[in-house]
């Protein structure tokens, strides 16, 4: 389970290596994971709208051209987005 105070931090690089893998073969039981994964980062878009625009991704340390996250507390790289 992820502390509250870091869960996003946490999360995205795991996400990102998820997505980099989503075509993979994988288990029956890594399937079906996979596909309720899938179905709530749907449940997250269409709760939040549209994707944030480049200003709001700023704020949290997102940078649009490499798609690096970085934490907003120590500055280190924590993962990729896009």
């Amino acid at each position: 389970m992820n502390m509250s105070y870091c869960r996003f931090q946490n999360t995205v690089a795991d996400l990102r290596d998820c997505y980099d893998h989503i075509w993979d073969k994988v288990s029956a039981e890594e399937e079906k994971a996979r596909n309720v994964l899938v179905k709530l980062c749907r449940e997250i878009v269409e709760d939040l709208g549209e994707s944030p625009e480049e200003e709001e991704c700023r704020e949290v340390n997102i940078d649009m051209n490499m798609g690096d996250v970085h934490s907003p507390v120590t500055g280190a790289r924590i993962g990729r987005v896009g």
